[in-house]
Formats: C-alpha cells, sequence, structure tokens
C-alpha cells in the first residue's frame, strides 16, 4: 500500500495552491467576463461529500466519485478519518475476504476499522439489502471494530462462523441494517451499541444473537429475531447481558431460543451478574423459548425495570429438567434469582406465557419465578395475566402467575395479578421458603388485586409452609379452586395448610369459589391454617359447591382474631349479595369453618370484629353450630 500521508497529500492541494486558484480565478473574471463559463469538474478532495467504496474499485483510485472508488474497507475509513469534513463511506453492492487485502492481522476480522481519531465514520449502502459485508464463512469476525465511532446504515453484515460484528471499546449504531447467518450476530466488548429503524438481527446460532460485556446496548427500534444459543448453561438466544446495560426503548425480541441444555435459560433475554435493563415505549419481549428457566427473560444478580406498555408476552418453556442445581423450573415470562429486582410501571404487562415441565423438582411460575432473596414491584396498572404454570408428570406445576420462593411480591395502586392458572396450587401467587431463605412475602395495597385465577389449591394465593400475606388494600377476588371430578379442592381465594400468616387492615376477599364436589373440599374465601388476622375490610360472597366454610376454613393448626370494624358476613347478610355461602348437603359453616382439636365449629351468621379464635384451648369456640 503506498504511504498514506503522501497519497493523502497528493489528492488534496495545499493551502498555498489555493491562493493562487483563487487569484487567477479573479484575474480571468475581470479580464474575460464576456467569456462564457466553462464546465465545472467533478469535486474531490475537500469537495467531496463523500468517499466511495466497491469489490470492483482500486485504492488508488480518487474515491471520491461513483466511477472511480476505492477497493478496501480499511483504507476508505483512513482516508475519512484523516479528511477534514468528509467523514461518509458509500457501499456499493457487496465485499466479500477477497476484496480486502491480507496484510497485517488478519484474524481480527475480515473486515477491519481500527481507530477513527474520535471522529463518527458513516459507511452507508446504496439500497436497503444491496450493500454487505460477506465474511466467507470463515472463523473469524466479519467485521472488527476497535476504538472508534462507526454508524452503519442499510448494510448487511453475514456468513461467519464466528461473529458477525465484534467492537472494542468502540461506539457502533446501526440503522437499517441486517446482521445475519452467523455463529453469532454482534460481540460489545465494552462501549456503547446501538440499532435504529429496521435495523433486523437475526439467523445467528448457535452462539446467539447479541452479547454485551462491560458496556451498553440500546434498542431504539427494529428486531432482534430467530437466533438461538445452543451450549451447556446456554443464557440469552436474543440478548445476554454481562455486567452491562440494557435500554430496550422499542422494537420487539422474538423467535429466540435457549435450547439443548437441561438448564438453558433466557430464551429472548439473559442479564447477569449487576446488570441492569430498562424497557419502555412499545418495546416488546414475546415468544421466545427456553429449555429450562425464563422462557423470555432471564434475571441473575440483576436488575430490571418495566414502563409505559412495554410487554413481556407469550413466550414459553419447553421442558425438561430443573433450573439448575435442583432449583426450580418455570418462569415462563421471567425467571429472577440471586436477590434479583423486577420492577413495573405504567401499563407494562408479563402475559400470555407458559411453561409446560416434565421433571422430579416443583416447578413455578407460569408468567414469574423469583428465587433467592429476589424481589417483585407493581405500581400503576402493571399486570401479569393470562399466564399458564403445568406439568405434564403429574408433578407439582405451582404459581400460575407468580411463583416466590424466598422471594418478596409487593403490589401498589391498580396493579393486577389476573386471569392465571396452575394446575396445582398457586393460581396467581405461590410462596415457599426455599433452602433457609427469607420468608416469602405478598403484600397488596391500594387498588391492586389479585383476581380471575385458578388452581387446585388456593385459586388466588397458595402459601407452602411459613410464609406472610398482607392485604392492606386492594383486594382478592373472583378466583377459583377446582380440579377434576374425585379430588378435593380447597381455598377458592387463599390457601395455607400450616405455619403462615395472613394480615388484613382493609380492602376485600370476595367472590371466590371452590368448585370441586368431593369429599375434603373448602374454604371459598380461604382455607387458612396459621394465623389468620382481621382488623378492618371484609369477607364476602365466597362460596362452595359441596363443602365446609363458605367464607373461611381455619385449620386445626390456625388462629382466627378479628378486631376493628371487620366483617365475615354469613348467611344473614344483608343485601344478600354479600353472604358467603357454604354448598351442598355436606356444606357447614357459611361464614367460618373451624376444624377445632375438639371437633369441628362452624359460624353461619355474620361474624364481626370481635371475636377471636385460637387453638389455645381443646373446648369449643363460643360460635352456635
Amino acid at each position: 500500500m503506498r504511504d498514506f500521508q503522501e497519497n493523502r497529500l497528493r489528492r488534496f492541494p495545499r493551502r498555498e495552491h489555493f491562493v493562487c486558484l483563487i487569484a487567477a480565478g479573479i484575474f480571468f473574471a475581470v479580464f474575460f467576463a464576456a467569456c462564457p463559463p466553462a464546465p465545472a469538474p467533478e469535486l474531490s478532495g475537500h469537495g467531496a461529500e463523500a468517499f466511495y467504496l466497491a469489490a470492483w474499485g482500486s485504492d488508488s483510485n480518487e474515491g471520491t466519485s461513483a466511477a472511480q472508488p476505492l477497493k478496501t474497507l480499511r483504507y476508505a475509513v483512513a482516508e475519512a478519518a484523516e479528511h477534514p469534513s468528509v467523514g461518509t463511506i458509500i457501499l456499493m453492492g457487496g465485499l466479500t475476504p477477497a476484496s480486502e487485502n491480507e496484510d497485517e492481522e488478519p484474524d481480527l476480522g475480515v473486515f477491519r476499522v481500527n481507530g477513527t481519531r474520535g471522529k463518527l465514520i458513516t459507511l452507508r449502502g446504496e439500497g436497503p439489502g444491496a450493500a454487505r459485508l460477506d465474511g466467507g464463512g470463515g472463523a473469524r469476525p466479519v467485521l472488527f471494530v476497535s476504538d472508534s465511532k462507526l454508524l452503519l446504515e442499510n448494510i448487511y453484515i453475514v456468513n461467519s462462523v464466528d461473529t458477525g460484528i465484534f467492537m472494542l471499546n468502540s461506539s457502533v449504531t446501526l440503522n437499517g441494517c441486517g446482521v445475519t447467518g452467523n455463529s453469532r450476530g454482534v460481540t460489545v466488548s465494552g462501549g456503547d451499541f446501538t440499532i435504529s429503524g429496521e435495523t433486523r438481527i437475526s439467523g445467528n446460532r448457535p452462539r446467539g444473537g447479541v452479547y454485551v460485556g462491560l458496556g451498553r446496548f440500546t434498542m431504539k427500534s427494529g428486531g432482534i429475531f430467530h437466533n438461538g444459543i445452543k451450549s451447556y448453561e446456554a443464557e440469552g438466544g436474543g440478548v445476554r447481558v454481562y455486567k452491562s446495560e440494557f435500554v430496550m426503548e422499542g422494537g420487539g425480541i422474538f423467535l429466540n431460543e435457549a435450547a439443548d441444555s437441561p438448564s438453558a435459560r433466557g430464551g429472548g433475554l439473559a442479564l447477569s451478574d449487576d446488570s441492569t435493563g430498562f424497557m419502555s415505549g412499545v418495546a416488546r419481549i414475546y415468544d421466545n423459548t427456553a429449555a429450562a428457566s425464563g422462557g423470555g427473560v432471564f434475571l441473575d444478580g440483576s436488575n430490571f425495570e418495566m414502563d409505559d406498555v412495554a410487554a413481556i408476552e407469550n413466550n414459553s418453556l419447553t421442558l425438561l429438567a430443573s433450573g439448575g442445581a435442583g432449583k426450580p423450573s418455570g418462569g415462563g415470562g421471567v425467571y429472577m434469582q440471586n436477590s434479583s429486582n423486577l420492577t413495573m410501571r405504567g401499563k407494562s404487562k408479563i402475559s400470555g406465557s407458559r411453561a409446560v415441565i416434565n421433571n422430579p423438582y416443583t416447578s413455578g411460575g407460569g408468567g414469574v419465578c423469583a428465587l433467592e432473596n429476589s424481589r417483585v414491584e407493581m405500581h400503576g396498572r402493571s399486570s401479569v395475566e393470562r399466564n399458564i404454570m403445568s406439568n405434564i408428570n403429574n408433578q407439582a406445576a405451582e404459581g400460575g402467575g407468580v411463583y416466590l420462593s424466598s422471594s418478596v411480591l409487593m403490589m401498589y395502586d391498580e396493579a393486577r395479578v389476573a386471569e392465571n392458572r396452575a394446575d396445582y396450587s398457586g393460581g396467581g401467587v405461590y410462596l415457599s421458603e426455599y433452602r433457609g431463605g427469607i420468608e416469602p412475602v405478598l403484600a397488596l395495597y391500594g387498588g391492586a388485586s389479585i383476581s380471575g385465577n385458578t388452581a387446585r389449591h388456593g385459586g388466588g394465593v397458595s402459601v407452602l409452609g411459613a410464609g406472610r400475606v398482607g392485604l392492606y388494600g386492594g383486594s382478592v377476588s373472583s378466583n377459583t379452586a377446582a380440579n377434576s371430578a374425585g379430588v378435593s379442592s380447597t381455598g377458592g381465594g387463599l390457601y395455607n395448610l400450616r405455619d403462615a400468616s395472613f394480615t388484613m387492615t382493609e380492602g376485600s376477599i370476595s367472590d371466590n369459589k371452590v368448585l370441586s364436589s368431593s369429599a375434603g373440599s373448602g374454604g371459598g374465601g380461604a382455607y387458612w391454617g396459621g394465623t389468620f388476622t382481621v382488623s378492618g375490610g371484609s369477607v364476602s360472597a365466597n362460596s362452595t359447591v359441596n363443602g365446609d366454610g363458605g367464607g373461611l376454613w381455619i385449620s386445626g393448626y390456625g388462629a382466627l382474631s378479628m378486631s376493628g370494624n371487620s366483617l365475615v358476613y354469613g348467611e344473614d347478610a344483608s343485601p344478600p349479595v354479600f353472604a358467603n355461602r357454604a354448598g351442598g348437603p355436606g356444606g357447614t359453616g357459611h361464614a367460618v369453618y373451624w376444624a377445632s382439636p375438639g371437633g369441628g365449629r362452624t359460624r353461619n351468621s355474620t361474624v364481626y370484629g370481635t371475636d377471636t379464635l385460637s387453638t389455645d384451648t381443646q373446648e369449643a369456640p363460643p360460635w352456635d353450630r
């Protein structure tokens, strides 16, 4: 290659040459004004608007016209970086490995941008799909970018068994581009990566769409789809973020998968090691698949926030085994562990996801599975809705909407967990302890609601062992405990066999139902074996088809304490629509049924906030049979 400085000086005249030309121009303008001007030649050098690049060009050309393009990207970038005003390169057609002169550092990439001296260089294709950088199927990146600022427009990056774009400590933006047919689409090692316009990162396998390490990825629009990651403990079929930041302002991550491993996680997106993620606007993560956990999103020691109408929806789990190290599988929409945080605001939603698992471990969370001191907060009108948790091997499938294992769910404003389903327990929310962690906690405030959910036990909420549920406003309503014929169901609204605590200071438990007619069914509003403390609010219009405790079923392990203005309506409720009903020939205790050690006791009439009942005594409580 010719010496770069000599070539640049040959192309662009020195300043004193321009002074002479200007003086000559003035002379001819004065003395030959009557003569018509000669046609102006095509501008080059300082007057050029762009450099042109084509496989049939030559680096000995001026490069400032379509008729005389340059040949190699490295040379064109060097020219543009040195030029005082021109920073645009027009790519005409495609470039292949044969287009680049193989000299120094061939392993870095087929095409290389090594330093733009702080200047933004734009590489623009002539039209969508027409211009491309082709890696030729080789085992190195198609485009390697280091210490540079680069904008690519209407360029396709294709055909590498390594990665399409590898960027190192650089700022790279793709606008209307395509990255497809590579082992991995994009690798970010430090710096800022942005996609906008109709950029598509698709069909990159088996290492996924985008990997971000120690950098920032901003997705303004476009799509990341049909990518896949297939390896042991594979994470992030669409995008994987490691110790980095991910911002999604629009566009979609969809139809990606994390597969071929019993612990493959995060079909659409995976964040780990103190990463942060933010979704807003109309951004969507949908129709992704994982083998074990996090069909849509996987969080490991990371924080994720959703706002506006951002949606994680219609994602799924396909198999298979545990979530790793014996952990529960699940989280059709989102799986989170290791003190991760998920915050939902605005009208954001996690919906329509499905976890269908066949494994010997507990399976939980059709919508969200939160483990190991993780925390979920729902604000505004955010929702977790229409998710399903099922198991095809008669194993426990728990938490249709949200599964909490030693984790916390806080619901505020008008947040909703609605219309979810679990085959076994906790149609809306399921709580359990995990390996000596913290007690799981569920709390509702304001107008938050858990409604329209279905499971065999605890249509709305189910707690295994110790856990705390608080209703400080809002409602648990219109949930259903139901199962096939011959199998009992309990707790239309809430369920706990023993040891959990429930507190209600205001709000309501209403319109919940137990539809099973089998023996042992009961507790239309709640079937509870721990402490049940009510100092405000009401329990009304709950029912069983054929079972005890239309309003409340308190087990022999439990205790009921009522005070203040609290109400548990009975058959004498006024108006009658508030009445709880224990149905069928075997149903007793319209308001409350207490399975005390001394035998069952019932209360059919309305119970006001003045009665306290506990297991401290073997004698029957002061209630009418």
